[in-house]
């Protein structure tokens, strides 16, 4: 589990990342252990998942709701889960072995910079505001958080931009398209 001393810091550079200041990667632990650390960030966004896909209002679609929610609990440690392993096995084909744990360290924390802009948007719509409503915001703070991952992909991996806009794009697809799909239909949606 990161320090206290860590989670300072990484707030730190998410704030460098969200203002696309380049130095942004110096203030996250870049080691295999930082990696592996990173990894428990997921029980501080699960709940916000849990939030999201209650204010949704998919559980009106589905007849037993706790398996809607195991399949998008399941679907939730797997869509976390997938991109750090696919940047584990491209890195290297890319000759970017050394940098590979620090991308998926920070890959990990850039997670809460994303609950942190979307958190807003959550908060309007659990008091009723409508979802055709915060379509538009909602579109705008996901256009940001992809512009956000292209950013950190090309400083941290030291990749040209294009590069990391077609990663960023194909984690997008497999992970909110192809993955997400999957858990929707595991869960009952009709």
């Amino acid at each position: 589990m990161p320090s206290w001393i860590e989670l300072r810091l990484a707030t730190q550079g998410l704030l460098r990342l969200a203002r696309f200041n380049p130095d942004f990667p110096r203030f996250f632990d870049r080691s295999a252990s930082g990696a592996l650390r990173s990894f428990w960030l997921m029980a501080l966004v699960y709940p916000f998942h849990l939030l999201q896909l209650w204010s949704s209002g998919l559980t009106e679609r589905v007849e037993d709701a706790l398996q809607f929610y195991l399949a998008m609990s399941v679907g939730f440690v797997i869509r976390w889960l997938v991109p750090p392993m696919l940047i584990a096995w491209l890195a290297p084909m890319m000759g970017r072995d050394a940098e590979m744990p620090g991308c998926i360290t920070i890959y990990n924390w850039a997670n809460l910079l994303s609950v942190a802009v979307s958190l807003p948007i959550l908060m309007l719509s659990l008091i009723g505001v409508s979802n055709e409503t915060l379509g538009i915001p909602d579109s705008i703070v996901l256009l940001i958080a992809l512009v956000w991952e292209a950013f950190l992909l090309t400083h941290v991996l030291r990749i040209p931009l294009w590069q990391a806009a077609v990663a960023t794009a194909a984690d997008y697809f497999i992970t909110n398209w192809i993955l997400l799909s999957i858990f929707l239909v595991l869960g009952g949606i009709r």
